[in-house]
């Protein structure tokens, strides 16, 4: 018996699991490693310390610059009361204003050390700082590429260990090109749902947002770049995995429907008796 309901539209492709960020962490100074604090495969968060470089040197480098900085400061102290004593005996016509302006003129080259003093020891303790090597973002930690004891360099292309962002992950996919127009008339209505389904082929294993539609078509293939977002609450999709995805472009309202098992093939295709 024909009945009417809302029937959805959707358009299937292929597609690849995406990592949304991946970085290669990397030392930011050299040193021996002394310390590794996570697990190869553990969830980092951003902010987490993910190793340590022995900060001896450093920190000597830190406490000189702030020893510099106090010394300097002590002489322009005492330099400002000679400024003061000088200015004094100046207005009384004691002493020579030459001798004032001089000294005023010691003064702010010495304040202009200080200042340089100040940058000196603000570099010095950035770079003990970096003896804390540190999460950049959230995610989930690879297999760690160099050893606690070793040195470890700035320079090093492997870097300590590789961060895969796998909450939320991407998914991306290509339509042909005669779906353009289709998609982008749907996606300027709103948000366009993209379904991912398991190795059955058949049940949806996560929902998420189409995010982004290329700016160009692939001339070898004919075929037009998508970008969808997915929660990946249980971790079923993972980064490198092909997946099939299914694209909901709009929703036929109050359409005429029959049974599947309704519908009969004849020499000049599908027919309802």
């Amino acid at each position: 018996v024909p009945r009417t309901q809302d029937v959805p539209v959707y358009l299937d492709a292929v597609g690849s699991v995406r990592a949304l960020n991946t970085v290669t962490v990397r030392a930011q100074v050299d040193g021996k490693l002394i310390k590794v604090n996570f697990v190869e495969g553990q969830d980092v968060k951003q902010g987490d310390v993910l190793g340590e470089i022995d900060p001896v040197i450093y920190q000597a480098q830190y406490d000189q610059a702030v020893a510099k900085k106090a010394q300097d400061e002590a002489l322009l102290a005492n330099q400002k009361l000679d400024l003061a004593r000088y200015q004094q005996l100046a207005a009384s016509n004691a002493g020579s204003k030459q001798q004032a302006d001089t000294q005023r003129a010691v003064v702010a080259q010495q304040e202009a050390l200080v200042n340089a003093d100040q940058a000196a020891m603000d570099n010095a303790k950035a770079t003990l700082g970096y003896t804390k090597i540190i999460a950049p973002l959230s995610g989930r930690a690879g297999l760690r590429q160099v050893d606690q004891g070793n040195i470890i360099r700035a320079a090093d292309a492997t870097g300590l260990v590789i961060i895969t962002q796998l909450q939320p992950i991407a998914v991306q996919f290509s339509l042909p090109q005669q779906q353009i127009v289709r998609v982008n008339a749907a996606a300027a209505k709103g948000a366009l749902a993209v379904d991912v389904f398991g190795n059955d082929g058949v049940t949806v294993v996560d929902t998420g947002t189409l995010k982004g539609i290329d700016n160009q078509v692939d001339p070898t293939t004919g075929t037009l770049k998508l970008k969808a977002e997915f929660p990946n609450a249980t971790f079923q999709l993972w980064p490198g995995q092909f997946v099939n995805v299914r694209l909901k472009v709009e929703t036929i309202e109050k359409a005429i429907v029959v049974p599947t098992s309704a519908v009969q093939r004849g020499p000049n295709g599908t027919f309802v008796y």
